[in-house]
């Protein structure tokens, strides 16, 4: 979703209010992805996280899911068992 506002500062001539105000803002971003990492979860990590925000069981998952191998590669590598409890998850 594009930064509501953000033409301005593109659009801005060098030396503008703007321009600078633009200029602190990379700076801003900049420090933050250096010093405030975000790290992005495995897809595994997300599955077994939404699951257990939802309160999702292994019978809801493969309800999901079409393909077998797929759901078992999924059940295999979240370790989830048949009316495994989400709550538990860690």
């Amino acid at each position: 979703m594009p930064w509501k506002g953000s033409k301005k500062y593109f659009q801005a001539k060098a030396g503008s209010d703007a321009s600078d105000e633009a200029d602190v803002l990379l700076l801003i971003k900049e420090y933050e992805n250096k010093h405030y990492v975000i790290n992005s979860p495995s897809p595994i990590e997300a599955i077994k996280y939404r699951m257990e925000q939802q309160g999702l069981t292994n019978k809801d998952l493969a309800q999901i899911l079409d393909s077998e191998p797929c759901k078992r590669y999924i059940l295999k590598r979240t370790g989830i068992k048949p009316g495994h409890d989400p709550q538990a998850l860690s």
